[in-house]
């Protein structure tokens, strides 16, 4: 879970006051000691001071006073822990001489201030640590039995939420000794350096003291890792300066981090794949600044790569193009200006597809398409082969309907599916009218029935459909018809490559008094 800024200040503000209330507690407990060791006196087995006896890291036995401070400790491994944590800033050589304390069977030690006396005795395997205030002046009156109950409600209310939170929270000294820790953190410390590593305090830090100490200055968090459990995890560590201690959290990011590496290797992969195309990607954002291009896109508006990684606008990329005679010259500059904003609405909804034809002579196909987030993409395709090519093959077209046109046979072709592809002027001037004239392409069918209707009655017309329709090899063949004007007809069917037929028609020319004959006949 990644905590917001105004989440880590509060979580911060919590810890700094969880310290010093508890400072304050301890101060106004040892102030208290004297009145009630004074009291407990007075019960059998109870002595001066707060007292406390250890069978190794568990607690045997406490003064009552010993207890509740034991219960206002900070969490722990254990209840030995737990004291040092409270006891080390008092007395800082605590942990380290007591480790000797068997061997020597009593040691004594003075707090940083002089105000408080700890006894530490070596009884049969026990240790009893005994704390006696030097200073006998009364407490302050303002701190009675009410204000001490409400500090303690405080300090459960600010440890519960240091203990659940799901962030490790700590402290650290100058020289990078843990001061304190919450319960994620101990739990997180466990895992990382084995059951061990807590029963000795101070208890070793997770993440390297230079490191952390190094973040201060550091306006954004410090982003580490740690192998956990045989698993790599890393934390984003925050560290606040509060001119004592640091006060410091860490959130694990691994999920952070795993869609950051995600996104990586696709951008990657996007950028390996856009650079083999041909054709320009121009991707903006929402502001409208470019935000990811391919090397085509260079290529194809002659833009410099330093000015398109300089993330410009979209109207500064277009103004670019237009001086560098990149795209269609327009009549006056307000034009220019309009055309474009229509490009950016148009491109938005998805509806911008043009072909621009340039001073060059090259001719570009520009689309524009909407992206996620408010974002739209731009492409720029060079079509200037496939424009001339096409034009070529039109030109091509024209010049053998010329020819066609030029022959005095009538001619049609046919393709394999018995349309009606082609045909010149000799055809249309036989058969009335120029059948590829029509909007759609007329049909083996309608094609004979005109021949059939402008013919004298003969069977020729039914073979000559067969022959069109028909898939399998053939030869050449031919058919004989009379006009309705009297002349006789030819037709000559030739098979051409690809499935089609090419037919060739001649007609005779006759004198009026054969007509005469042949209709008397």
């Amino acid at each position: 879970m990644v905590m917001s800024g105004a989440g880590f200040a509060v979580l911060l503000a919590l810890s700094s006051v969880a310290a010093a209330t508890l400072a304050l507690l301890t101060a106004a407990r040892f102030g208290q000691r004297s009145a009630r060791t004074r009291h407990a006196a007075h019960r059998p087995g109870s002595g001066d001071g707060i007292v406390f006896l250890f069978d190794g890291t568990g607690l045997v036995d406490a003064t009552r006073a010993g207890e509740r401070l034991i219960a206002a400790a900070p969490s722990g491994d254990s209840d030995w822990t737990r004291l040092l944590s409270l006891l080390t800033p008092e007395f800082p050589d605590l942990a380290g001489r007591l480790d000797d304390l068997s061997a020597e069977g009593v040691q004594t030690f003075a707090s940083a201030d002089a105000a408080t006396r700890l006894t530490a005795e070596w009884h049969d395997g026990l240790r009893r640590l005994t704390l006696v205030d030097e200073d006998v002046t009364p407490p302050p009156a303002e701190i009675d039995a009410q204000n001490l109950a409400a500090i303690e409600r405080e300090i459960d209310i600010l440890r519960a939420n240091t203990d659940f939170a799901p962030t490790l929270v700590w402290r650290q000294d100058r020289e990078g000794a843990v001061t304190w820790f919450n319960r994620r953190y101990l739990e997180e410390l466990r895992r990382l350096r084995g059951p061990e590593a807590t029963h000795r305090w101070p208890v070793a830090a997770m993440f390297d003291a230079g490191e952390v100490a190094g973040s201060v200055e550091k306006c954004g968090p410090l982003r580490t890792s740690l192998e956990i459990a045989d698993e790599q995890s890393w934390f984003d560590v925050y560290v606040h300066d509060t001119g004592e201690d640091l006060v410091c959290s860490a959130v694990n990011v691994d999920l952070l981090v795993g869609a950051e590496r995600q996104l990586r290797a696709f951008m990657q992969t996007l950028t390996r794949t856009f650079a083999d195309l041909d054709t320009g990607l121009a991707i903006f954002d929402r502001a409208r600044r470019l935000v990811m291009f391919n090397p085509a896109l260079s290529d194809l508006t002659g833009l410099a790569p330093g000015f398109l990684t300089a993330h410009p606008t979209l109207f500064g990329v277009l103004d670019r193009m237009r001086d560098l005679g990149r795209v269609p010259e327009p009549r006056s500059f307000v034009e220019w200006r309009r055309r474009m904003t229509e490009l950016e609405s148009d491109a938005t909804e998805g509806l911008f597809a043009e072909t621009w034809t340039l001073p060059t002579g090259e001719t570009l196909r520009v689309s524009g398409r909407p992206h996620p987030d408010g974002a739209i993409a731009f492409t720029f395709e060079d079509i200037s082969a496939e424009i001339t090519s096409t034009r070529r093959f039109r030109s091509e077209i024209e010049a053998g309907q010329a020819v066609l046109d030029t022959m005095e046979d009538a001619v049609a072709v046919f393709s394999p599916a018995g349309l009606l592809t082609m045909s010149n002027a000799a055809y249309a001037d036989l058969w009335g009218g120029d059948p590829t004239a029509r909007f759609e392409q007329a049909t083996l069918r309608d094609v004979v029935s005109v021949w059939i209707e402008r013919t004298a009655p003969t069977s020729a017309w039914t073979e000559a459909a067969a022959y069109l329709g028909s898939s399998a090899r053939r030869a050449s063949w031919s058919m004989s018809a009379m006009l309705l004007d009297g002349r006789p007809l030819t037709g000559h069917f030739v098979p051409l490559p690809g499935g089609s037929t090419m037919i060739r028609f001649q007609s005779t020319a006759v004198c009026t008094d054969e007509i005469k004959f042949r209709r008397r006949a």
